[in-house]
Parts: C-alpha cells; structure tokens; sequence
C-alpha cells in the first residue's frame, strides 16, 4: 500500500501487529454499530470481528526524523463495516475504543490528531515460539477493557485469503471522537500487506465472547513493516 504523506501525517514502524479474527452474524454486530456503519458481510454470510494489538517504534509526525520518534503498544476491537452509499459502500473498520500504554498518543489523540486513546497497561512476551499480549485497563480508566493472547509462531510465511484482505486492506478506521456523537476518520497505510498466519492458542476477551456465533478466523501477525497514519473524512 502506499499513503500520499503531507504535513499532518503521522509515520512509525510496525515491530509487530497481532491480529485476532473472529466471523460473526451480522445480526449480532449491527445494534452495536454507530448510525451510518453497516456491517460488511464477506462471502460466507460473517461479518470479521476481532482484536488488533501493535507496537510501533519511531512514531512522530512526517516529516521530521526517525530519531525523534517514541515507541508505544496499543490495542482495540475492531468490526469490519461499510458507510457511504448502499451501491458504492467504502469498507472501513469500526474501533469502538483505542488503549495504549503511551501518554503522547492519550494526550494527541482526538485533539491533535484522530484516534482517542485511554491508558491501559501492556505487556508482551516473545520469544521463537510463542508471543503473548496482556491488555488491561489502567487504574483510572472507566471502561472495562481486557485482551489476554497467546499465539504460536510456527505459521505460514504469508497468508492470502478474505480474512486478510478485509482486515489489512481495509485503510480507513473510525472512532467516537471525544464528542461521542461524532466519529473521527483516519487511514492506515502499511508499506507493505504481508502477514503471517499464526497458530492463537489462547483468548481471553469479553468483547470476543460477547458474540455467541463467533467462529474463530485467521490469526495474523505483521512484522517490521513502516506505516503512514493521515487524517481522512467520514464518506457521505
């Protein structure tokens, strides 16, 4: 993918990106969905739902220098939804909430740029074998927030199917903005859409478990990738 970078980008290095999929009927997924979100329903009839965490290095506004850039781990829910209209729909993805451990991006994030982020704490476990996240809300969070994952990493070098082209071709992400009502555009751009397809050996995570038809999907990983966030508009 490529992004056209201006003043107001913001650019970085994905160390790596897990992606948690689930499929899941489109009934139980449009009643949580802002006005104007419809649910993007793939070819077998599912919706994809799932967890994104990430951790980016070298993150800062283009076009200054890599050495100014600051490392931060976040995470979110995400629903694979289109808005616009009915015959020429844009696929986007709803995020409901944005955590991170980072103070900059809670401090940026739906002033400076799109994107309202809450605290939470992050830890991630790697080693060749397995990578293990652990998300939970920080003390003065008011929302209940948890992601536990645990992943082997003996996979496929690169994976092709629906599941990754919907949930890493899909650039446009939307999110309540710090007016509720009102929700914020931005898009994401990675360099590259290369994943790997990774083995999840466990989940822990309310807002996955919530949906009682969800059947367990790919689980993805991307890795040393550089990305370009620009801001965007709500398609009409």
């Amino acid at each position: 993918m490529s992004a056209k970078r201006g003043v107001g980008s913001i650019v970085g290095t994905i160390t790596q990106r897990l992606l948690v999929n689930s499929w899941v009927d489109p009934e139980e997924v449009s009643p949580i969905l802002p006005a104007g979100l419809r649910p993007h329903v793939g070819t077998n009839g599912g919706v994809v739902a799932g967890c994104c965490m990430i951790e980016i290095a070298h993150t800062r506004p283009w076009p200054t220098p890599r050495f100014v850039g600051v490392s931060l781990r976040a995470a979110a829910h995400r629903i694979s939804v289109e808005v616009g209209p009915v015959d020429q729909p844009t696929l986007a993805v709803y995020v409901p909430v944005r955590h991170t451990d980072s103070r900059p991006a809670i401090l940026a994030g739906g002033r400076v740029f799109p994107g309202v982020h809450v605290p939470a704490r992050i830890g991630i476990a790697k080693d060749d074998q397995v990578l293990s996240w652990e998300v939970c809300e920080a003390a003065e969070s008011v929302d209940r927030f948890g992601i536990a994952a645990t992943a082997s990493l003996h996979g496929e070098a690169a994976v092709n199917s629906e599941v990754a082209d919907i949930v890493i071709g899909t650039t446009l992400g939307l999110s309540p903005g710090r007016q509720v009502a009102q929700l914020e555009a931005v898009e994401m751009f990675p360099a590259e859409s290369v994943a790997q397809l990774v083995e999840l050996k466990a989940l822990e995570s309310a807002f996955q478990s919530s949906f009682r038809s969800a059947v367990e999907a790919e689980t993805l990983l991307m890795t040393d990738v550089d990305v370009t966030w620009t801001r965007s508009q709500l398609p009409g």
